[in-house]
């Protein structure tokens, strides 16, 4: 599809974009829409709308839309578009910002701003989306006595400041009807028969070995009294890996409150050793089936503060966003991280054609305009969709004239 004016051209097909060039007269001019903003204040949302025009004095008619959202007057109220319109006077080559705060929204989807009265030379910056892109993130938490340490409210608090919609839920394992349905299952002093298959697992000193985890037990090694402890040390592997960033493990010991053990590991296929007691693996982390294990008790001091860092860690990187924000201009490169074992696709919502995307580490160059998404189907069969805008450049609708 091509869309032209006399001072862009622009070629958008299977994602592709021809270089500009321009050839503006006197009479031309442009509005555009420079910026969206969400910015989260008290609870609420405070958005901002930037606004120019070039070659051009003008009034002009904004339209600012919020999408599948939820404020909150005496309740949370869920409405599916929240439509308000400004008029803003511009005067030649001006931008201003234009603040949108009374809304008492506390979450929402995605915000578009658009130009909708101006009869300007280029249309294509008239329009600008920002999608918020909070994934949903369902922690089951298993074990006949809960750890302070994994107290829900904490790690909401540490993943919402990441974008993280948490919904946490405490059970013991006999009242567990069916383990399912849930992205991390964190097994805590007692272990189940067969581990589930659609959600990263956590096992965290285990009583018995699950039969379809690849690992064999053997004996339970205690501490002699509450003021010895267990030195850790990190494999090579170990001292390098990403769920141990910033995490320092020579500083790490196991001493605490109560006599403390840790399990020996005598098999652990498909598993990879991140840290040591006496020769024994004690973190191991198996990346094809999202399995962790930390084979000690966690309510001892010194590891215990750790605890929800090593947590944040493991969603980090097992869970981490395909692509680092929300909005792009053309030309930008992007990194998308894809999961081993993951399909990942992006996908041009206007043109609804697609790019399978097949490596680890993926850099590619965006030379589309307009709303695209990533959309990542994971090996437990649950699909994420991430969504993300490419905008013309600045310098580009800077419309002056030759």
């Amino acid at each position: 599809m091509f869309y032209t004016s006399s001072y862009h051209k622009y070629l958008d097909i299977d994602l592709e974009y021809t270089t500009i060039i321009n050839v503006a007269c006197d009479t031309e001019w442009n509005a555009a829409i420079v910026n969206v903003a969400a910015v989260l204040n008290d609870g609420y949302y405070k958005f901002s709308v930037e606004v120019a025009s070039f070659n051009k004095d003008t009034y002009l008619t904004i339209e600012f839309a919020v999408f599948d959202y939820i404020f909150y007057l005496t309740e949370y109220v869920y409405k599916e578009i929240l439509a308000i319109k400004k008029i803003v006077w511009l005067k030649y080559n001006q931008s201003k910002i234009i603040i949108f705060d009374d809304t008492k929204i506390v979450s929402f989807n995605h915000v578009q701003a658009s130009i909708i009265d101006a009869q300007d030379s280029f249309k294509y910056d008239n329009y600008f989306i920002f999608f918020a892109n909070q994934q949903e993130l369902r922690v089951l938490y298993i074990t006949p006595n809960p750890n302070i340490l994994l107290n829900p409210i904490f790690l909401s608090l540490i993943w919402s400041a990441n974008n993280w919609n948490v919904h946490f839920e405490t059970i013991t394992l006999n009242s567990a009807q069916s383990l399912n349905g849930f992205d991390i299952y964190i097994f805590e002093n007692e272990m189940p028969n067969i581990l589930p298959n659609d959600g990263i697992v956590w096992l965290i000193n285990p009583d018995i070995a699950p039969k379809n985890s690849g690992l064999v037990f053997g004996e339970k090694i205690y501490a002699p009294s509450v003021l010895d402890y267990f030195n850790i040390s990190a494999s090579n592997e170990g001292k390098m890996h990403p769920l141990l960033y910033d995490y320092h493990v020579p500083d790490v010991f196991i001493r605490g409150f109560f006599p403390l053990s840790y399990v020996r590991i005598v098999e652990h296929d498909g598993f990879v050793p991140l840290t040591f007691i006496n020769d024994s693996p004690v973190k191991l982390i198996n990346h094809d089936r999202g399995i962790v294990v930390f084979a000690f008790e966690c309510m001892a001091a010194g590891t215990s503060f750790r605890t929800p860092e090593f947590l944040y860690n493991i969603v980090s990187y097992f869970l981490a966003p395909m692509i680092e924000g929300a909005v792009f201009e053309v030309g930008d490169e992007v990194f998308i991280n894809v999961n081993e074992g993951a399909v990942v696709y992006v996908e041009n919502l206007k043109m609804q054609n697609r790019v399978r995307v097949d490596e680890y580490t993926f850099k590619i160059v965006l030379n589309g305009i307009g709303s695209f998404r990533l959309v990542k189907t994971l090996l437990s069969g649950r699909v994420i969709v991430q969504n993300f805008f490419i905008r013309v450049p600045i310098h580009e609708s800077m419309l002056f004239g030759v």
